[in-house]
């Protein structure tokens, strides 16, 4: 995810806290994909709605406007969530998974293969998801080292809550770069980019 890109999906959409939120979200989001596998705290927030903890709303308030569509995972399949993103910030909301600008994760356990979600192509790779995933927390799971482009050498992650498949996974997305997935994984403090681009260390050569 490129910075400009970033840039053209940070809304401001709430009264109160705008315009400071929407610039400390953007920054710290953009922190995390520019340095993958670093956990960056997330803006802290005064409300949550639903299931959503801190971290996943001040990236949805972020990433989220009128022009993107979205898919709700069970989880976050709640009157409260459609509504909030519907009406309050005019999030057009999806029920299929396989063509939506950006999804919304707040079971990781039942989340769909990351290959249901839209890839992109070779002339629009930018066209491609990106999964917001809620997680219990960003440490205390099994590490895992990656490496690519913004690592300097390996980083150690160990993400707590994710499926089992969730790293072969992510496997095959990244080596179907440049087009795949993007995932930032949010806990209720804190963010963590995972840029398509970057593999698991054991596949860097």
């Amino acid at each position: 995810m490129t910075a400009p890109h970033l840039a053209s999906r940070c809304a401001t959409v709430t009264p109160s806290e705008a315009v400071q939120l929407a610039q400390a979200s953007f920054r710290s989001i953009l922190r995390a994909f520019s340095h993958p596998g670093k956990i960056v705290a997330a803006p802290r927030m005064s409300q949550t709605v639903g299931p959503m903890s801190e971290g996943m709303l001040s990236a949805v308030l972020c990433l989220l406007d009128g022009e993107v569509s979205t898919w709700l995972d069970p989880a976050f399949r709640t009157s409260e969530i459609e509504e909030f993103l519907r009406l309050r910030m005019g999030v057009s909301v999806s029920p299929d998974p396989t063509d939506v600008d950006f999804a919304l994760i707040g079971d990781a356990q039942e989340m769909p293969d990351l290959r249901t979600f839209r890839a992109g192509t070779l002339m629009e790779p930018n066209r491609s998801a990106t999964l917001l995933i809620q997680l219990p927390s960003l440490v205390g799971g099994t590490p895992i080292s990656l490496c690519g482009p913004g690592i300097k050498n390996a980083v150690s992650v160990a993400p707590s809550g994710l499926p089992p498949w969730f790293w072969t996974s992510w496997d095959g997305n990244a080596a179907r770069f440049p087009v795949g997935v993007d995932v930032l994984l949010v806990d209720a403090n804190s963010f963590s980019g995972l840029p398509r681009s970057i593999r698991r260390s054991s596949q860097c050569s």
